[in-house]
């Protein structure tokens, strides 16, 4: 008698569990048969009109959850590109080498640009690549941190002032 009840509580209880998932599946597809949750086509895919991480094209990025994000300049010579990351949007700041404008990197050949042309101490710099913009500083009073460009790359020297001479805001002056 005991086992016979165990098998219709237990039969009860997956009849139960399996109208509930029924139930469950039926909220989630809707009547097109798409999977939503919270109104969101989980199908979906997430699109980009630059086709992507393309700086000098201003895009917009749409999420599957219809999330639109433009690309925009943060500055004259910063530009924050949207792209898509799975089915949501990412973005990335991206230092501009001959200025932003409209949305997007404006186009140069340029790879690293150095504002004081090279190791020049008696200037302070700037040195900037897509990724990195350094500014050249002080290590202690004689020394400097030069930044310069190295084919795409930028590199950071320490580099001593020389006899008679101090580091200052960068650069290295006369005492």
């Amino acid at each position: 008698m005991m086992k016979k009840r165990v098998k219709k509580i237990n039969f009860i209880a997956l009849s139960v569990l399996f109208i509930f998932l029924v139930l469950l599946v039926s909220l989630l597809v809707n009547f097109t048969g798409k999977i939503v949750f919270n109104n969101t086509d989980l199908s979906a895919k997430c699109s980009d009109s630059d086709s992507g991480n393309n700086i000098y094209v201003r895009g917009i990025a749409k999420s599957s959850s219809r999330t639109t994000q433009n690309d925009f300049c943060v500055s004259g010579a910063k530009l924050r590109e949207f792209y898509c990351y799975g089915n949501g949007i990412g973005s990335v700041l991206v230092n501009c080498l001959d200025g932003c404008s409209e949305g997007a990197c404006k186009k140069t050949d340029k790879i690293c640009v150095d504002s004081d042309n090279g190791a020049d101490l008696t200037v302070r710099g700037t040195t900037t690549n897509l990724t990195v913009s350094k500014v050249d500083s002080c290590y202690d009073g004689n020394t400097v941190y030069e930044s310069e460009c190295s084919g795409e790359n930028v590199l950071i020297k320490q580099m001593a002032c020389g006899s008679g001479k101090i580091c200052v805001a960068g650069s290295c002056i006369t005492k």
